[in-house]
């Protein structure tokens, strides 16, 4: 959803960006890492489905950056989160190409 998906495409970011955990691989380590961080994890009661908040408050933590694959392998219906109503109907991806 960057305009630097289309710009500058695959690439290396700050952890501190990491947004949107619909789709994203993680190494063994990192996946108990997380594990052991999310039960503190300070904005828990804030934000009680924010995956994505929690990884990127994680990376930055831990000082890690993580890779954004264009074009994206996955991509959310355009329509109402039923997670959040408040969200964005239209949070898609802007290289997401539709398997044929």
């Amino acid at each position: 959803m960057r305009k630097a998906d289309l710009t500058v495409g695959t690439r290396i970011e700050n952890g501190s960006t990491f947004l949107a955990a619909l789709c994203f691989y993680l190494p063994p380590k990192m996946s108990r890492g997380l594990r052991s961080y999310f039960p503190n994890w300070e904005r828990r009661d804030e934000h009680p489905t924010g995956l994505d908040l929690t990884i990127a408050d994680y990376l930055k933590k831990t000082k890690q950056k993580y890779l954004i694959h264009c074009p994206n392998l996955a991509d959310h219906r355009v329509g109402k989160s039923k997670i959040d109503s408040r969200r964005s109907s239209k949070r898609v991806s802007l290289t997401f190409e539709h398997p044929a």
